[in-house]
């Protein structure tokens, strides 16, 4: 067999190897314990359409442990061949996953890695990996998580490069990569704190129902500044007895940039029963004195009910929202469907007497805009217009944004 443009990839005492194959028209890899010299199994991932690799097609590996790395590959246009593979089990039956794009359930960003992109693979963590690219004019940057079997940052340009002549290396933080562009060597740095690039995952609630609740739960998130961020969820999802044996609307004030430390508002300790969630929208601006206290939100509530209903929420000049006031049944809708009925909301705000937003009844399988024309949003000042009575009863996302008092624009299934 022709086997060519090895790469290696490092983990302790652990080498992964993983180059071409050129009479398979495969990538193939096995892993090297230098304490012994003995070689693992031979893997290789099942492509699809493997397409013919040859000397220009690039493979890297990042060894993230002595049993796991994760395999790039991409050749130019003429072959077309680009892929991503985690492969674990390499000290024994190995398991080669397809991961390009991985795991995304609302879409399929993956890496941002196309055919003749050069990609260079670094590990960052035991389940993080760095994938540096050459993509058409810029150099770029993704990461891909094992655990979460997603690329948590999608293609990052790091800066405007079109040499195909780069190296890059990591401490585990921050990548570092040099490169020649039109006769200049550039040298850049990602991913550090000091650039407002790091990224790092904070658990907010770490219990919100029971395993696959976190897929339903409706989460919305406003940040009045990079330490200042608001976030609004249902909790209680399961009705666990030690969590109140109902659904919650909590509200959750961070008061750092990575929310390590926050204070968690209950907004209402019962919209429901098990399973129901509130799908919380939430909008902050300024009222004169402060945009971080002063936040709308809008949940559904009664959903255990044969009327169930959406409330709107105005923090009263506080960052935690644990004074309010809740407006029952927005804009005097107080049935939006039956017991079945998908609260989902939008909202977005001028001032601070001028909120807009945008909801699904799907009793009446109508879609409505709402003009409110307080701070509170009160019913007396709050109009409804159906703006699609043949919308149906089905309940997806939704968003809008406004420019001026008479220029919204909506988005909904």
């Amino acid at each position: 067999a022709d086997n060519i443009n090895p790469t290696i990839g490092v983990s302790g005492d652990i080498i992964i190897i993983a180059w071409v194959d050129d009479s398979l028209e495969k990538v193939e890899l096995k892993r090297l314990d230098v304490t012994t010299d003995g070689l693992g199994t031979l893997c290789t991932p099942s492509q699809a359409s493997p397409g013919a690799m040859d000397a220009s097609t690039i493979v890297t590996v990042a060894a993230l442990s002595a049993t796991e790395g994760v395999l790039a590959f991409a050749d130019d246009a003429t072959a077309g061949v680009v892929d991503v593979y985690d492969v674990t089990g390499l000290n024994g039956s190995c398991t080669t996953t397809d991961v390009h794009p991985g795991n995304l359930p609302f879409g399929t960003f993956g890496a941002g890695v196309t055919i003749d992109d050069r990609p260079i693979m670094l590990p960052l963590t035991s389940t993080t990996a760095a994938m540096v690219f050459q993509d058409g004019t810029d150099l770029s940057m993704a990461v891909f998580d094992t655990a979460l079997a997603e690329w948590t940052q999608n293609n990052t340009t790091l800066g405007s490069v079109t040499s195909t002549v780069v190296s890059a290396t990591t401490d585990g933080t921050t990548v570092w990569a040099i490169t020649v562009n039109s006769g200049t060597t550039s040298f850049v740095a990602c991913c550090t704190a000091s650039t407002g690039m790091n990224e790092t995952s904070t658990a907010v609630d770490t219990d919100i129902g029971a395993a696959g609740d976190e897929q339903a739960s409706g989460v919305g998130m406003f940040c009045p500044s990079a330490t200042n961020c608001k976030i609004v969820y249902t909790d209680c999802i399961d009705a666990a007895a030690g969590c109140g044996s109902q659904p919650t609307v909590n509200f959750v004030d961070c008061d750092n940039a990575d929310c390590s430390t926050k204070t968690t508002t209950v907004l209402d300790s019962d919209i429901g029963a098990a399973t129901d969630v509130g799908n919380p929208s939430i909008y902050c601006i300024t009222d004169g004195v402060s945009v971080g206290g002063n936040c709308k939100i809008v949940y559904g509530d009664d959903l255990d009910t044969t009327t169930p209903q959406l409330n709107f929420v105005d923090c009263t000049n506080d960052e935690t929202c644990a004074t309010n006031n809740i407006d029952v049944g927005w804009a005097s809708d107080n049935d939006i469907g039956a017991a079945t009925a998908i609260a989902r909301s939008s909202l977005y705000c001028l001032a601070d007497d001028n909120c807009k937003g945008v909801y699904k009844d799907s009793g009446a399988a109508d879609t409505f805009f709402v003009d409110c024309g307080a701070n509170t949003c009160a019913d007396a000042t709050a109009t409804a217009t159906n703006v699609d009575n043949s919308s149906g009863a089905n309940v997806g996302n939704m968003d809008i944004s406004c420019v001026a008092d008479d220029n919204c624009k909506l988005v909904y299934t």
